[in-house]
């Protein structure tokens, strides 16, 4: 059986597949992580349902729309080296035909329903019929 058979077999809705990835945040993780889970139960909220840990090619972006080309990313303190490494991994992203939408980690931990907002309009935004 494939794994996408047998996904739709688990999970009968959306809520039900995006529900394993919430669990109780560890007092070590990162304002990033915490900030990842943050927005991804505030846009359950609101009835959207992004890809998580999606592969474009061979880069991971942390919340896809796949349907849309739409990634977005939360983004931590960086040091130079990263900071450069993320600008290859979005020049990438474009030239698979997508476009990425980047949020301060701390802004969205700080702000996750007004962030999840804007993440409904973007997608909206670039909705194909």
């Amino acid at each position: 059986m494939k794994f996408l058979d047998w996904a739709k077999n688990k999970f009968k809705k959306k809520e039900e597949y995006h529900e394993i990835f919430l669990e109780e945040p560890k007092a070590e993780e990162g304002i990033d992580i915490k900030a990842k889970r943050e927005i991804h139960k505030e846009l359950q909220n609101i009835g959207i349902f992004p890809k998580i840990k999606y592969y474009v090619g061979h880069i991971q972006v942390d919340f896809a729309f796949p349907k849309e080309k739409v990634a977005i990313e939360i983004i931590g303190e960086q040091s130079g080296e990263e900071s450069s490494f993320l600008k290859k991994k979005y020049s990438t992203l474009k030239a698979f035909g997508w476009v990425v939408y980047g949020f301060p980690a701390e802004k969205v931990y700080m702000n996750a329903k007004e962030v999840s907002a804007k993440v409904k309009k973007i997608v909206s935004y670039h909705k194909k019929e």
